[in-house]
């Protein structure tokens, strides 16, 4: 052969190398066992009982789905290791939050907000909101009294407060709490207030707890002329 012809063969070889080492990387690579994706632990998140994390799927993604079955399933030991890595300004922490109070973990739900003792800008006031919202709407006067205590607020604008959900819920323990608590049994302007709802709804009980105190709460003082 010549040499232009042995160079010619030769870079052959090599491309044919190439490819055949590539399809082979590709084969191993579908094989390989791959960590869940963002979306699949999106959907872990609904779905506590029927998928719990290995320990370590992936240094971010395991660590994040891990954090929100664990609070939703109340796992104080395991939610608190998982909130050492994971800042609180993070979304997933918040979405832990969320879910731990809706499933009434008082315990998980007050860890967690000593944790992030610091925040209280708006965005923050909004997360503490809807957690108390979840709470309220599964009667979890324990997490509500959590939440309360932590600045979480009884009314936001444009949301529909806790204690009207409560009120649809129809728990009378709850509305007492939140009436404790400072919500104003007039309600606010955006929105029915509590004692129309009860009314409406016909819940005697609601009704009476929510009467019962505003008549305790003193009348405002006549301005003097």
């Amino acid at each position: 052969l010549s040499k232009m012809e042995t160079r010619t063969f030769t870079n052959d070889q090599r491309s044919r190398t190439y490819f055949i080492n590539k399809r082979k990387a590709e084969k191993k690579k579908k094989l390989r066992p791959q960590p869940p994706s963002a979306v699949q632990s999106i959907a872990v998140i609904d779905s506590v009982d029927e998928y719990i994390p290995p320990m370590k799927v992936s240094p971010v993604v395991g660590d994040l789905a891990r954090l929100v079955t664990r609070a939703a399933m109340g796992d104080l030991e395991e939610v608190e290791k998982c909130v050492r890595l994971i800042p609180c300004r993070d979304l997933w922490w918040e979405v832990a939050l969320r879910k731990a109070a809706a499933n009434g973990h008082h315990e998980v739900v007050n860890m967690m907000l000593q944790k992030a003792k610091g925040r209280k800008n708006r965005r923050w006031r909004s997360v503490l909101h809807t957690a108390a919202q979840f709470a309220a709407q599964n009667g979890h006067t324990k997490v509500l009294t959590v939440l309360l205590a932590n600045g979480a607020p009884t009314n936001l604008l444009g949301s529909e407060s806790p204690i009207n959900i409560a009120i649809r819920k129809g728990h009378a323990q709850v509305v007492r709490a939140l009436l404790t608590a400072g919500s104003p049994p007039s309600g606010v302007a955006y929105e029915e207030s509590p004692l129309s709802l009860a009314r409406s709804i016909g819940n005697v009980t609601i009704v009476s707890i929510i009467s019962t105190h505003a008549s305790h709460i003193p009348a405002p003082h006549a301005p003097k002329d």
